[in-house]
């Protein structure tokens, strides 16, 4: 059952002792507590530790006798963060004297991060406040994971009345965007791109340089982007990087396969897409002509030799292995400024090269976003240190980049990390507020304004803010899932004989409940053609 905390505005005292770090194996939590702050804030948040009477907002937090702790869950690479304590004291300077809420960081790795924030949800352990990324936010709808943020609490609508500041950073449309199927709002996108920029790979430049001895495709250095013509030029370009160092490793698609493909994955799963990016109803993705096509592309780079047969079981980060110098290349999604931030985390020049349309898919803008979680302690507290992440330029300046002068420097506008940082988790685009913060140095200082033109110029999905619910077809949902996963890797890695593994792979499929699964997907998108005058 949700849990709820009725506030009587004018006369509840609230008082909540901090809970302790979970014990996890695979998490690290962060808790600086504060019985109080000297330090001042010009924080952005539109909220205020004065007037009490002013609204029920100012209420609540004068309600509050000391500070109350809010557990925000969110994942690194590692599962532990060094610098964590650090900052959490910083944001608590911040948040103590504005709202008298203190934080504590729960942070999983991404490896085991479902599986962990599984536990700790059917757990009961208190988590607030959470990034529905690796978990998967219609995932979480289906399970009951997350709060409904616009429900009503003691009278007053939860999100207008405690989190209006997140209403003016993203607006209505982006919101829109992050309801139900059923039309409920149950989490709220972070600043960032909405598209991506479809076939796109990351190269090591040295690599690229040397590759342009063996083809006739001319590399463009100068700009942030090579755009090339499709799928074939990028198999060209990787064949030839592989004759340019063949003894080592070229290319690693990381799982990012469908990512060279034009299929809309409605629901973020591929079981039923839009093909021909996002057009028309749903169909059979592993029939289409593009999965065979990117799957041939894959058999074909295997056998030049493009492919490590390793890749099936090495879980190792493509960009440390490129920062480690065994590889040289993988598939990534492209963004304005993704040569800068992929440069920084394979700690080289990175040439990123485009062979397809920006394209914004129908669960582009709900791809990842932050939710309030079921198990919160306060919902109406959770509420307003969610509002303060979406709406204060140095809360998302500290999330992003850490301590001025100490783990970055200013640098005309830009941040740039400084080469003894203790503090740097490689995920600046998680940060809510994203764009209240300084972009990375090297990129324009006016990036998130090309965010926003890349964003409009991109090909949109026709069903964009189309949430599927799976909940009726969740027992096919998992058979599925086991079924594709047996044949995947070996398939979109041209591992296996396409003609033969895929008609195997759809018999399972099939046998598992995918003509059932579809068809649902398909009679909701109709249900949300029809709601929406689509």
């Amino acid at each position: 059952m949700k849990k709820r905390i009725a506030i009587a505005l004018a006369a509840a005292l609230l008082t909540v002792s901090s809970l302790s770090a979970c014990g996890s194996t695979d998490s690290s939590s962060s808790n600086n507590s504060q019985s109080g702050s000297s330090t001042t804030s010009s924080s952005d948040s539109e909220a205020s530790s004065g007037d009490s009477s002013a609204d029920p907002a100012a209420e609540a937090i004068a309600a509050r006798t000391e500070p109350q702790t809010i557990v925000v869950n969110w994942p690194t690479y590692s599962g532990s963060l060094d610098g964590i304590d650090r900052i959490v004291e910083k944001m608590n300077e911040l948040t103590i004297p504005a709202l008298n809420l203190q934080v504590e960081m729960q942070i999983t790795d991404f490896a085991n991060r479902t599986q962990s924030v599984t536990l700790s949800i059917s757990g009961g352990e208190q988590i607030d406040i959470i990034s529905s990324i690796s978990v998967g936010y219609t995932n979480g709808i289906a399970k009951d994971y997350w709060e409904d943020l616009e429900q009503e609490v003691d009278g007053y609508n939860l999100l207008e009345t405690y989190g209006s500041g997140i209403i003016e950073t993203m607006g209505w449309d982006i919101l829109d965007a992050c309801r139900s199927a059923d039309g409920i709002l149950y989490g709220v996108s972070q600043q960032k791109e909405n598209a991506q920029g479809r076939f796109a790979l990351a190269i090591g430049t040295q690599y690229l340089e040397a590759a342009a001895d063996y083809m006739d495709l001319v590399p463009d250095l100068e700009s942030d982007v090579w755009r090339v013509n499709g799928l074939e030029d990028l198999i060209t370009i990787l064949k030839a990087a592989h004759d340019a160092n063949p003894d080592m490793d070229t290319f690693s698609p990381g799982g990012l396969q469908a990512g060279w493909t034009d299929v809309d994955a409605l629901g973020g799963d591929y079981f039923g897409v839009l093909a021909d990016y996002g057009k028309g109803d749903v169909v059979d993705w592993f029939s289409d002509d593009s999965y065979l096509e990117m799957v041939n592309g894959m058999t074909e780079l295997y056998k030049y030799g493009c492919i490590n047969p390793s890749d099936l079981t090495d879980t190792t980060a493509a960009n440390a292995r490129v920062k480690a110098g065994s590889l040289m290349s993988y598939i990534t999604n492209y963004k304005p400024g993704s040569d800068i931030q992929e440069s920084t985390l394979c700690g080289q020049d990175m040439t990123i090269v485009v062979g397809g349309p920006d394209f914004t898919a129908s669960n582009s803008i709900a791809s990842m976003p932050w939710c309030i979680c079921s198990n919160t302690e306060d919902i109406v507290a959770a509420m307003q240190y969610l509002n303060f992440m979406y709406t204060s330029s140095e809360w998302n300046e500290l999330f992003k980049w850490g301590e001025k002068d100490v783990d970055f420097e200013e640098i005309d506008g830009t941040a740039k990390f400084k080469e003894d940082a203790e503090y740097n988790h490689a995920l600046q685009w998680l940060a809510p507020g994203q764009f209240l913060a300084m972009p990375e140095y090297g990129n324009p200082t006016n990036l998130w304004d090309v965010y926003e033109e890349f964003n409009a110029n991109a090909t949109v999905s026709e069903a964009s803010g189309f949430q599927f619910d799976n909940s009726t077809v969740a027992t096919q949902y998992t058979a599925l899932s086991n079924a594709y996963t047996e044949y995947q890797k070996s398939i979109e890695y041209g591992m296996s004989d396409p003609e033969t593994a895929i008609p195997e792979m759809i018999d399972k499929l099939n046998a598992a409940g995918y003509q059932d699964y579809m068809a649902e997907k398909q009679a909701q998108l109709d249900n949300w053609r029809a709601n929406n005058g689509k």
